[in-house]
């Protein structure tokens, strides 16, 4: 056999650490890349959020507006629930530890809650109600998986349900006082309409309060 020499162990070597630190650096550039396009996402969901109180400010009657915030509101919240899944994924990717995960999910959760009280106010100025859905969870939680599972679906049959999904892990504040609000004491708890319901609730079960 013919004897490898020294020198072709040490290109073989520096060829193999720029491979690997080149790995790396594509890694932290996608990554950053991806923080960056999902926090502009969310900037624009904000502004689209402003957008939306500053029409509830307008001097008109709810019969000229009503219909046309319940419109906006559908737009707005499809575009909310798909920022939510590509949330999703990356946290899925990247796991529950990872800090800017962390911090893209605290944010859209506080905006989640603006956008709740945002349907709040469009209820209290309109005679046709838009049902909401808080769902509070943890994790481990098995239970909490299986009804996070739920939500497409239910969604999917009932596309002006409002959804919204709070880590009560996160230590948001606002998330805290919504939990105490409504008398969160275990998980996964909904709060469908206001009314608290508390452990794993069926897509039927939740339907039934719906009213069908």
């Amino acid at each position: 056999m013919r004897p490898i020499s020294l020198r072709t162990y040490i290109v073989a070597f520096v060829i193999s650490v720029a491979l690997f630190s080149f790995g790396i650096l594509a890694g932290v550039l996608v990554t950053q890349n991806i923080n960056q396009g999902l926090a502009e996402e969310l900037q624009v969901l904000k502004s689209r959020s402003g957008e939306m109180e500053l029409l509830l400010l307008l001097n008109a009657s709810p019969e000229t507006l009503c219909p046309f915030y319940k419109e906006q509101l559908l737009k707005f919240d499809s575009q909310t629930t798909e920022f939510g899944l590509k949330l999703g994924v990356l946290e899925n990717a990247r796991g529950k530890g990872d800090e800017e995960v962390a911090k893209l999910k605290r944010d859209y959760m506080v905006q989640q809650i603006r956008d709740f009280l945002l349907v709040q106010k469009i209820n209290g100025q309109c005679s046709e109600r838009i049902s909401t859905l808080l769902y509070f969870y943890t994790s481990p939680c098995a239970e909490c998986t299986e009804q996070g599972k739920v939500g497409p679906p239910l969604k999917q049959k009932h596309p002006g349900l409002m959804i919204y999904a709070f880590d009560v892990d996160l230590g948001v504040a606002a998330v805290d006082a919504l939990r105490k609000a409504y008398s969160i004491t275990e998980y996964p708890s909904l709060v469908l309409n206001g009314e608290t319901l508390e452990g794993f609730q069926s897509m039927g079960k939740i339907e039934s309060f719906l009213g069908g």
